[in-house]
């Protein structure tokens, strides 16, 4: 349950922030035309991130690993409500920054569900890979679904003012700030939420080491059995 919690926080935080982008580049800074290369920098910047996840697994071990790089996440998206719309140097910087500490997530996440099928199966005997991993699926999506329908309440809770037959509308100054607040301190709340929840994480890398040592016992033991 830790890690669907996790995974549920973490996924309305990431879609929050996503869905404010072309919003917050529009509105508030009068400049939408450098979404694409945004979003292209942070996806290098993850990606980049993504390849060091071996690396950092071995020094850190992937439950502490997982908590920093949400903190650190969480912090430095924090970072966007210090900005002034003409910032946008710093405003690529922070989400590089941020793509580039948050990149191992995925991969770890996806790592620890199979910790998780192989401690259940160590406590109770019993294989249950595919109901962990269907529960997962299920975090993924309703934290997908939650994410982007909060997209939609916040821009309403903000007022935001569509477009009126093509033509864009003046938007207030609850607005603007709203859409700052998306981009910062709403989606930094739920990175550290997220990584609350590992605080409560039971598998540490000795207990890790444990299982599969149990676990390969075992099979060894019923090969020698047949």
């Amino acid at each position: 349950m830790v890690l669907f919690g996790f995974g549920l926080f973490q996924l309305m935080g990431a879609f929050v922030r996503g869905g404010a982008i072309l919003y917050y580049f529009k509105y508030y800074c009068n400049n939408e035309g450098v979404v694409p290369d945004f979003f292209v920098a942070g996806s290098i910047a993850a990606i980049t991130g993504m390849l060091l996840t071996k690396k950092l697994t071995s020094i850190f071990g992937k439950k502490m690993l997982m908590i920093y790089m949400n903190v650190g996440v969480a912090a430095i998206t924090a970072g966007f409500c210090l900005l002034n719309p003409h910032d946008t140097i710093w405003m690529f910087a922070l989400y590089i920054a941020s793509s580039f500490i948050g990149g191992p997530s995925p991969v770890l996440l996806w790592s620890m569900y199979a910790d998780t099928a192989d401690y259940s199966e160590w406590r109770t005997r019993r294989r249950a890979t595919g109901l962990v991993f269907s529960a997962a699926t299920f975090s993924q999506k309703m934290g997908c679904a939650v994410g982007a329908a909060m997209t939609g309440f916040a821009l309403e809770f903000f007022q935001y003012s569509e477009p009126v037959d093509g033509v864009e509308q003046l938007q207030a100054a609850v607005t603007l700030n709203g859409l700052c607040m998306m981009m910062s301190l709403i989606p930094a709340g739920f990175f550290l939420a997220a990584a609350v929840c590992l605080a409560f994480y039971s598998i540490s890398d000795r207990v890790l080491d444990e299982i599969e040592f149990d676990l390969q016992a075992r099979k060894n033991a019923e090969i020698t059995d047949s």
